[in-house]
């Protein structure tokens, strides 16, 4: 088993990396149906 401690950090980076996929998606969405 993983330790929490790096569960956690693994949870915190993989959150990040949502949140950045789902602004830059929505940023290129935005971009590209507003041109």
């Amino acid at each position: 088993m993983v330790h929490k401690g790096h569960s956690a950090w693994y949870f915190c980076h993989a959150f990040v990396f949502v949140f950045k996929a789902v602004c830059g998606g929505s940023f290129i969405y935005i971009a590209l149906f507003t041109h």
